[in-house]
C-alpha cells in the first residue's frame, strides 16, 4: 500500500481529536453501537472505528476483529484515504493500490474495505468509520448503505462532542466540589478563631463578619473573572472597597499586570482585608495624614512579591495587631501555606509592615512591570 496521502492540516489533528474529548474516551459503549450498527446496515463481518495522530491509529472501537493502534501506513484507518468523501475498495487483492502490500487481519488478507470520514469540517478530518470483510465485494455497497454509513459517521462526531462537554462537566463539578470543601474549610477556621480570640462578643461578631464578607468578596471576583485565577489589581481594588477607593490620595498602588491562582487570591485577599481593617481602626488609616503603600513586583527566583506598607502620620494612637492574635496567624502561616512561600509581618510605630511571596505556579500571568 501506498503511503498515506499528505494531509495540509494533520498537525492540528491532535488538538482537534483532544479538544473533543476523542482521546479520553475509554471503549465506550456509544462506539462500540456504532461499529456493530455499521457492520449489520453494511452486512459485513467487521467495522472499526478510528482515529488519526502523526504516524499511529487509534482503533477507538471495532466489530468482528480485535485492533489496537496501529501504525499509519499499513491501515486502512486513515483521514486522508477518505477525506474527499466515502471510500469503496470491491477487493483490495485486484486494486494496484494495494495489491503490492496486502493487509491481513487474523492471517486472512483483507478483500473489501469502505470508509467514510469523520470530519470538523471540509479541512479537518478526524479519522474514519470503515467497514472490512476477507471476501470481496464486487457491487461494493449499496446507496441504502453508503447514506447510513455516512450518517453513522456524523453521529461518532456528535457523540465525540457530547462526550467532550460531559468531561468539561463532571472536571467543573469537581473542581466546584473541592473548592466548596476547601471555603468551608476556611469558615471553620475563621469562626473558631475569630470567637476564641475576641475579647467580647460584640468584637466577636462585627470581626468576623467583616471576614466572612470579605472572603465572599474573594469568590464573587473569582466568578466574575472565571475559575483559573484573579487580577491581583482588581482584587486589591476590591477588597480595600469597604475602607477606601483607588482614587484616594492616602493609597499608592504599583505592580505589574498579574493573575494569581484561585487559592492565592483567597490568601491574599483575606489578608488585604485583615490590614485594612487594623490600618482603618488603629493604624495609617485613622486619620488624615497617613497613608498605605501596596507593591508587587516578581523577585529574581520567580515569585510575586506582594508588599503592604503603612506610614502612620503625624502622631497617629497606634494599636497595632497583636503578635499572637488570629490577624498575625492569617498574616503568617495561613498566608504562607496557601501561596506556597514566606508570609512576613512587621509591628512598627508607623504601623503594619507586611510582605508575601506567591509562588510561581501559583502565578497564572505576570506582564512587564510598569
Amino acid at each position: 500500500m501506498p503511503d498515506a496521502p499528505d494531509h495540509d492540516v494533520e498537525p492540528s489533528l491532535f488538538a482537534a481529536l483532544a479538544s473533543h474529548g476523542a482521546l479520553a474516551f475509554e471503549p465506550a459503549a456509544a462506539f462500540n453501537e456504532v461499529t456493530a450498527l455499521a457492520a449489520r446496515l453494511c452486512q459485513t463481518p467487521m467495522a472499526a472505528l478510528g482515529f488519526a495522530h502523526a504516524q499511529q491509529h487509534w482503533c477507538q472501537s471495532s466489530h468482528g476483529v480485535s485492533l489496537a493502534s496501529t501504525q499509519r501506513e499499513p491501515s486502512f484507518l486513515t483521514p486522508g484515504l477518505a477525506q474527499k468523501g466515502m471510500l469503496v475498495v470491491p477487493d483490495a487483492v485486484s486494486d494496484p493500490r494495494f495489491s503490492k502490500d496486502p493487509i491481513t487481519i487474523g492471517g486472512e488478507p483483507l478483500r473489501f474495505y469502505a470508509s467514510v470520514p469523520i470530519t470538523l469540517d471540509e479541512d479537518r478530518g478526524l479519522g474514519v468509520l470503515c467497514v472490512l470483510d476477507h471476501q470481496p465485494r464486487e457491487a461494493g455497497l449499496s446507496d441504502d448503505q453508503r447514506t447510513h454509513l455516512q450518517s453513522l459517521a456524523q453521529l461518532t462526531l456528535r457523540v465525540a462532542k457530547l462526550h467532550h462537554a460531559y468531561l468539561i462537566e463532571r472536571a467543573s463539578l469537581r473542581e466546584s466540589v473541592h473548592r466548596t470543601r476547601n471555603i468551608i474549610s476556611v469558615v471553620q477556621a475563621l469562626v473558631m478563631r475569630t470567637l476564641t480570640s475576641a475579647s467580647s462578643q460584640e468584637e466577636a461578631a462585627s470581626t468576623l463578619m467583616g471576614r466572612l464578607d470579605a472572603l465572599g468578596s474573594v469568590q464573587d471576583t473569582l466568578l466574575a473573572e472565571g475559575r483559573e485565577g484573579v487580577d491581583l489589581r482588581n482584587l486589591v481594588v476590591q477588597q480595600l472597597a469597604p475602607f477606601m477607593d483607588e482614587a484616594d490620595r492616602r493609597l499608592t498602588m504599583k505592580g505589574p499586570d498579574a493573575t494569581i491562582d484561585a487559592s492565592a487570591a483567597e490568601a491574599i485577599g483575606m489578608a488585604i482585608h485583615e490590614l485594612a481593617t487594623n490600618a482603618t481602626k488603629h493604624g495609617a488609616l485613622s486619620n488624615d495624614s497617613g497613608d498605605v503603600s501596596i507593591l508587587w513586583k516578581p523577585s529574581a527566583s520567580g515569585e510575586l512579591v506582594f508588599q503592604w506598607t503603612e506610614k502612620s502620620g503625624g502622631d497617629a494612637p497606634l494599636l497595632p495587631l497583636k503578635e499572637k492574635g488570629f490577624g498575625s496567624t492569617l498574616l503568617g502561616p495561613l498566608t504562607a501555606e496557601r501561596i506556597g512561600g514566606e508570609a512576613k509581618l512587621e509591628l512598627g510605630a508607623e504601623g503594619a509592615s507586611w510582605s508575601a511571596s506567591i509562588a510561581p505556579h501559583l502565578v497564572i500571568y505576570l506582564g512587564k512591570d510598569d
